[in-house]
């Protein structure tokens, strides 16, 4: 379903600015490019950052031009951009260490993308859900929590900023600025500075569920949107991070493939797009997900019975295969729909219901000769079914 912009009489930017907005988000597309031909060894992280880097650019960028009043869209176009040229920063240095440490601007560059990360990631994590979805704290005492964000942020910035040594950035450059014996990140000082700043983003998802235990009709499910893209960028972060997990030489692709999804489901949530399919989006997830497990446990079980059974003919490998592959082909069908129906009447109740109101619907229609009877019926199947706000039935007569 596709309703109008969330903020009230805002007219989408064109001209110029428009132009200019788009042009700011394409430079995070040339900046990661630039990245890679400062370091060409690293081609799939660069390919995987512009997978990722994007969405936070073009969501930002349509939601600047879109509803320029509201302020995630600048959060989120400036976080991606200023992200996208720290890695190019951080690409020149090390190219710069890597030859002769002498080319123009290495230590100030260096500096600015090692500093740049805190504010950026922190400023995208505490205020995207704070502000989220119409660009306005939940309530004026959130105020408080913007404000101890904000120092939060501020405080772990000085830190690393001050911190000496190597950066962080991965250029391999000592800090020009830093403290020597200071170390702001490790220890009591490394709670001090990174704790306020988790209490500041629990504190921020906190108002996500506060204005979800308030908000009723289309930001309900604004925040329903919201919050699965979050769950999931979660949950696939944790998984990447993990060295158990199914794919623990490319974790950091899984990983950040997760943090892409924000950006996504943020954008669907304020442009409305589509808003209400996020019953049907997640069953079908969890419906082929269940149809995948459940036919790769077959094939598995199969392929193991007819090799263990014809163990003694030379091509068993090749009819295993054969005769897996034809009853996951057979299977595949009458799996789907089973599943499909369990799925759809657990996590999209109002669809499935919907289905068979209009099975039952179409069966009565077979024995029904009365246009009233008939017209009642539709009246009744539609108003239930789908709820629509106006409903108008227009029948055509022919007269002989």
């Amino acid at each position: 379903m596709t309703t109008g912009p969330t903020t009230p009489g805002a007219r989408p930017m064109t001209g110029p600015h428009a132009v200019a907005v788009w042009l700011v988000a394409a430079s995070g597309f040339l900046a990661i490019i630039l990245a890679q031909l400062l370091n060409p060894a690293d081609l799939a992280f660069v390919l995987v950052l512009e997978a990722v880097i994007g969405p936070f650019s073009v969501v930002g960028a349509l939601l600047v031009t879109r509803l320029r009043r509201n302020p995630i869209g600048w959060i989120l176009l400036a976080g991606g951009t200023l992200i996208a040229w720290a890695v190019a920063g951080v690409s020149y240095a090390t190219l710069s260490g890597d030859t002769c440490g002498c080319l123009p601007g290495t230590v100030p560059i260096a500096l600015a993308a090692n500093v740049l990360i805190v504010p950026v990631i922190g400023g995208i994590g505490v205020f995207v859900p704070l502000l989220f979805p119409d660009g306005h704290l939940p309530s004026p005492r959130w105020r408080l929590v913007a404000w101890f964000a904000i120092v939060a942020i501020g405080l772990l910035t000085v830190v690393v900023a001050l911190t000496p040594g190597e950066m962080s950035s991965g250029a391999m450059v000592p800090n020009p600025i830093g403290i020597d014996g200071f170390d702001g990140t490790d220890g009591a000082f490394g709670l001090l500075a990174y704790g306020p700043l988790i209490v500041a983003l629990g504190l921020a998802f906190a108002s996500v569920v506060w204005r979800f235990r308030h908000s009723r009709d289309v930001e309900r499910q604004q925040l329903r949107w919201f919050g699965g893209a979050a769950f999931m960028m979660v949950a696939l972060v944790s998984l990447g991070a993990s060295p158990i997990g199914p794919m623990p030489d490319a974790g950091w692709i899984v990983m950040l493939a997760g943090l892409a999804l924000l950006p996504i489901g943020t954008g669907v949530a304020i442009l409305r797009y589509r808003l209400y399919d996020l019953d049907r989006l997640v069953s079908r997830t969890i419906a082929y997900g269940l149809v995948t497990g459940a036919l790769l446990v077959v094939y598995l079980a199969v392929n193991l019975a007819l090799t263990t059974l014809l163990s003694s003919i030379a091509t068993t490998d090749s009819l295993a295969v054969a005769a897996s592959t034809l009853v996951v082909a057979a299977l595949f069908t009458p799996i789907r729909q089973r599943v499909k129906q369990v799925v759809d009447r657990r996590f999209d109740r109002a669809r499935y219901d919907a289905e068979g109101m209009t099975i039952a619907f179409s069966d009565r229609l077979r024995n029904e000769v009365d246009i009233a009877a008939v017209s009642r019926d539709l009246d009744t199947t539609i108003r239930t079914a789908i709820a629509p706000t106006t409903l108008t039935l227009w029948i055509r007569e022919t007269r002989p």
